[in-house]
């Protein structure tokens, strides 16, 4: 973006028109990261996190469940 910016026919156009494009390029020369709650980087490996901790959780549900049926049912015979 920045390249196409600078590389455009700037020369002989209007104050207000470069200066929208040094605009352009001063923003374009800002990285971009994706985040969470402005604190929290999104890449690969938190969403794998994230993925993990819900799996486990899940899994820890499932077998309180069935512990939990077993108890009730063992204590009703």
């Amino acid at each position: 973006m920045r390249d196409a910016a600078f590389g455009c026919d700037w020369v002989g156009t209007p104050i207000p028109f470069q200066r929208c494009l040094m605009f352009i390029i001063a923003t374009a020369n800002k990285d971009f990261r994706l985040t969470a709650g402005k604190f929290v980087p999104v890449s690969n490996v938190t969403m794998m996190n994230v993925c993990n901790i819900y799996v486990c959780m899940c899994v820890c549900m499932t077998v309180y469940i069935y512990i939990y049926i077993y108890i009730y049912m063992y204590i009703r015979i």
